[in-house]
């Protein structure tokens, strides 16, 4: 499984705007939560070429963990986030909508 996150400035040119990749193994679960470990981190360009871990004060490493616990048809919460913790898919109900956007 890929996680792309949102853009950000990467560490040799604060003007070029980066991207975050993940590659995430399930590692334990059942039918009402999935555990997820980053299994490898890379960063990109918007042009499409690689680069160096961004300026970030909390970057993702190898190791890291997250778990995401059923809420409802679609709609996953993430623990471990700050932030918007709602990952949506198929299946979600228009009232569950507005949450989405993890």
């Amino acid at each position: 499984m890929f996680l792309g996150l949102g853009n950000g400035p990467c560490a040799q040119d604060p003007q070029a705007a980066c991207s975050e990749r993940d590659t995430l193994a399930v590692v334990s679960g059942d039918d009402m939560q999935l555990t997820l470990t980053v299994t490898a981190v890379s960063y990109g360009l918007l042009n499409g070429q690689t680069t160096s871990n961004p300026t970030n004060p909390t970057p993702t490493v190898v190791g890291d963990s997250i778990q995401l616990v059923w809420e409802a048809p679609g709609l996953l919460e993430e623990m471990q986030q700050a932030g918007n913790d709602y990952w949506c898919g198929a299946g979600v109900s228009e009232s569950d909508e507005s949450r989405c956007g993890a």
